[in-house]
């Protein structure tokens, strides 16, 4: 029998040293107790009152998450969740060593994590899951994922183990996928407003021959604007009209809201999704989904790439009147993706029409190079693999003096999170 009591506060111990030592602490302890303790996940987790959520999908699960666990707590409910994004299932167990009492308990109603298309049926298998979320499928890391359709399964066969699944009722291959759950709910936007969300379909100029099954959506979003305060949109939940307003720019946050909005009507119940809605007011984004930092008195706009579909919708979200430079930067680690060429399918043509300085960074600086130089849009390299030095350069560069765009993919975007945490004062930002 495996000592819990004696793993748990080891672990704990070494997660903690790993922050001091400058680090996240967020994969090896899972690491470790993944090995000499496979039962761990269903042990721990098994006993909560109100199960395990899962969100999973390509696009949109870190915004989500954040979204669903804020309006959850809203409700009342204690919510053990993985803050970090951290979404394989080590980090899973991180998050669960750090947030359990020191004899092994976890003082929560419910779970709810992000998690990876491939280690969402992992878990689901450990945990069989009360719902899981599934967002979309798009094309991403294809040297890890091959065709959509594989990314499709996964996600399918993660929610054939759960009691119920909440199904983004726009994407086909999920719709497909998930049609002979007995408990399947969806969500989306009504047809009119299709043509404005960066889709597989709509990307490469297929959304007239896409073969989508035609469904009514359980909570379908009717009408979307933009304003000062965010996203503005009305949804029909139930033969229910609601207008509410998400605090964050572009359709593809007005999907996640609505999609957080609806699933926690359904854990909890709750039918006045009026009032669910409203509480999405006070949400504030993760980082690096288009949150704003002040720093040396000139702001940074932080949005996470990692796919053609994401790519083009934050150009046509966050880049606006008001920015005066951008900065790419791409890497292509494994947390990345080693496959750039969906660079190629960006419609990066958008920029042509953006009047600042475009600064190009990350280990795969001249890709973006090339990819711009094609569509004769005007860029200035910073030839540095050091983000220190790049961001160093691009802050203290006269070419630009007041908001920045930062458009990183993952493992760049955990190293801008770094240094402006250093630069914050060391505070962690997740």
């Amino acid at each position: 029998m495996v000592r819990r009591h004696i793993i748990i506060p080891s672990a704990k111990l070494l997660r903690h040293s790993l922050r001091i030592a400058g680090g996240h602490g967020s994969a090896l302890p899972g690491r470790i107790i993944e090995k000499i303790d496979p039962r761990f996940l269903k042990h721990m987790l098994a006993p909560l009152p109100k199960g395990v959520v899962i969100v999973t999908g390509t696009n949109g699960k870190t915004t989500t998450t954040h979204m669903l666990v804020h309006l959850l707590r809203a409700q009342g409910l204690k919510v053990l969740t993985n803050p970090s994004g951290s979404n394989l299932t080590r980090g899973l167990i991180s998050t669960i060593v750090e947030q359990s009492t020191a004899t092994g308990k976890l003082p929560y109603d419910i779970a709810v994590f992000e998690l990876d298309e491939a280690y969402a049926p992992l878990l689901a298998t450990a945990v069989p899951p009360k719902i899981v979320l599934a967002l979309n499928v798009m094309r991403d890391q294809l040297d890890r994922y091959g065709e959509l359709d594989t990314t499709a399964t996964l996600i399918a066969k993660a929610a054939a183990k759960a009691e119920m699944v909440i199904v983004n009722g726009n994407d086909a291959l999920l719709l497909n996928k998930t049609k002979d759950h007995p408990q399947r709910y969806t969500f989306g936007l009504a047809d009119g407003l299709l043509s404005q969300l960066s889709s597989e379909a709509n990307l490469y100029g297929k959304q007239n021959s896409t073969n989508t099954p035609k469904i009514e959506l359980n909570a379908k979003i009717t009408s979307v604007s933009s304003s000062e305060e965010g996203m503005n949109y009305t949804v029909e939940v139930n033969d229910k009209v609601v207008k509410n307003t998400v605090p964050l720019l572009g359709i593809h946050n007005v999907m996640n809201g609505v999609a957080a909005v609806f699933t926690t009507s359904i854990i909890t119940s709750n039918n006045d999704i009026a009032t669910t809605s409203a509480g999405l007011k006070s949400f504030h984004p993760a980082f690096g989904r288009g949150e704003t930092l002040r720093l040396d008195n000139k702001e940074l706009t932080v949005a996470l790439v990692k796919n053609p579909s994401g790519f083009t919708q934050n150009l046509a979200t966050f880049v606006t009147p008001n920015i005066d430079a951008i900065l790419v930067v791409i890497n292509d680690e494994y947390a990345d993706g080693r496959d750039v060429s969906w660079l190629w399918d960006v419609q990066i043509e958008r920029l042509r029409k953006f009047k600042g300085t475009i600064f190009v960074g990350g280990k795969r600086r001249f890709d973006m190079a090339l990819r711009l130089k094609y569509e004769d849009i005007a860029f200035k390299v910073i030839d540095t693999d050091n983000i220190e030095g790049l961001m160093k350069q691009v802050m203290q560069s006269k070419e630009w003096d007041g908001r920045l765009l930062i458009i990183p993919t993952y493992t760049a975007m955990l190293a801008i999170r770094k240094w402006l945490g250093a630069k914050l004062g060391g505070r962690h930002i997740w």
